[in-house]
């Protein structure tokens, strides 16, 4: 996993490096959780092109800590990288509808390049 922050344009940048397993996976969001939190970053890029998908015990797990920090960070966008994996991407959208139903609104969009993301949050709001 690979966390940046740019600063410049203000978005919270998280890659997924490889295939993780669950124990990965939390550690990594919770470091995620400490960096939003600290820095109440309104943009976050996702990418999971290389995550795989999570098991139904973590999709639970991510929901909570979503709405729990995204209602604390005010988030206005995110922009998730997926595969083409309709697996992945199903689970993704499953987990945004879920996670909105309990946080203030922010706008998702989905990408297959992380350059399109980037583009999109950097659009004026």
């Amino acid at each position: 996993m690979e966390i940046t922050l740019d600063q410049q344009n203000g978005i919270l940048i998280v890659r997924w490096l490889r295939t993780v397993r669950s124990q990965e996976y939390r550690v990594g969001i919770e470091e995620t959780r400490k960096i939003l939190l600290a820095h109440k970053q309104e943009k976050l890029l996702v990418n999971n092109q290389r995550m795989g998908v999570l098991t139904m015990d973590d999709q639970g797990w991510l929901a909570e800590i979503s709405v729990e920090v995204f209602s604390q960070i005010n988030l206005k966008k995110l922009a998730i990288i997926s595969s083409t994996n309709f697996l992945q991407q199903h689970t993704n959208e499953t987990l945004d509808a879920r996670v909105k139903e309990s946080t203030p609104y922010f706008e998702t969009q989905y990408f297959l390049s992380e350059w399109e993301g980037l583009e999109w949050l950097k659009l004026p709001e």
